[in-house]
């Protein structure tokens, strides 16, 4: 069952930052958890407990050096992680932050993926590496590895022996960054691009047994996905047939939560929740304060599905810039959205980005 929030966002009218209380179009309960921050422009959060690690650059620069920030969400105080860092690719597991960072000057050359121990602030290497997509859990990390032009393959490496293999066979591609890697808890999972076969086809494996199984999942488009558990969520279909899928690792099968041919992006899974995003209306953006070169699919709705009861609720409408979703292990969505614009004609390249949640 599907509940939709009546649209009461128009205009987007920013009300004070003010945590745990209902600010329009937001649905009630919102917490703005950057609301002490100034000129930054947040690109992607992660959360477990009391901790969060978000990643941000200047709010007035076209391109600027990103900074990983580490937060404590009951003190407010932050560490800087790697601060400048030229990357964009990490995880965070609740315990450690792996992230890649590229060589000097980047290009064709290898970097580095580092481990971050939260706890003590000690960090290890896993040198040579070409990380595009990561990830970490426990003591391992695996990453989709660039070995050749053209080539690529998804590599695991426990950061005990720091010891690299890879997990299956390289593909002849030319479209590497088309590839992603997962790991939640044993399991690992990926998105593969055949090139010859110009299909995409999710496996997944496990760190004892690090041989690839086909799902039997494939697309002729590329999806993106999320490990939860044993359960994987992505948004794949024909653009008149887009739908939110999970696929259940134990049972071997696919369901739909939700379909739209207004989906976006990747959904999240965590607590036994999904959350995503859709693109607002022709309708709905038509009634929006915008500024000259927005596009409708800058403004985008959120929304919530509970596995245990089956039941989807709108959480916000039309929020602006709003470009990536997070759940935690307790259920709760985080979002990336933009500031109040202050004046319709100012420039798209200056705004600040706050983390809120749900």
């Amino acid at each position: 069952m599907r509940e939709k929030r009546k649209h009461v966002l128009r205009g987007f009218a920013w009300m004070p930052l003010i945590v745990a209380i209902g600010l329009a179009g937001c649905g009630p309960g919102v917490t703005v958890i950057t609301k002490d921050l100034e000129g930054r422009r947040v690109h992607d959060v992660r959360v477990f407990g009391p901790k969060m690690v978000y990643y941000w650059s200047p709010a007035q620069a076209i391109s600027s050096p990103n900074h990983l920030v580490l937060r404590d969400l009951t003190t407010g105080a932050e560490t800087n992680i790697e601060s400048p860092w030229q990357g964009h690719t990490w995880d965070f597991d609740g315990e450690r932050v792996a992230y890649f960072r590229p060589a000097p000057g980047g290009g064709a050359l290898p970097g580095e993926i580092v481990v971050y121990e939260v706890a003590t602030g000690a960090t290890h290497a896993i040198p040579d590496a070409f990380a595009h997509s990561l990830g970490i859990s426990g003591n391992w990390v695996v990453w989709v590895q660039r070995l050749d032009v053209g080539k690529t393959a998804v590599a695991r490496c426990s950061i005990l022996d720091r010891e690299p293999e890879l997990i299956n066979m390289p593909l002849e591609t030319d479209r590497w960054s088309d590839e992603q890697v997962h790991i939640n808890g044993d399991t690992i999972a990926w998105v593969r691009h055949d090139h010859a076969k110009q299909e995409y086809r999710l496996y997944i494996s496990d760190v004892a047994a690090p041989y690839p199984v086909d799902t039997g999942v494939v697309f002729p488009h590329r999806f993106k996905i999320h490990l939860g558990g044993r359960k994987i969520v992505y948004i794949a279909g024909k653009e008149t047939d887009r739908a939110v899928r999970l696929y259940d690792i134990a049972a071997g099968t696919e369901i739909i939560l939700a379909r739209s041919e207004r989906l976006w992006s990747d959904p999240q899974i965590g607590g036994g929740v999904v959350a995503w995003l859709e693109v607002v209306t022709d309708e709905e953006y038509e009634q929006l304060k915008r500024r000259p070169l927005d596009d409708p699919a800058d403004w985008r709705n959120v929304y919530r599905h509970d596995l245990a009861t089956g039941r989807t609720k709108q959480l916000a409408d039309a929020l602006h810039t709003c470009f990536r979703l997070r759940v935690d292990d307790e259920g709760n969505v985080y979002a990336t959205v933009q500031r109040k614009i202050t004046d319709p004609s100012q420039t798209n390249l200056v705004y600040g980005v706050d983390v809120w949640r749900w």
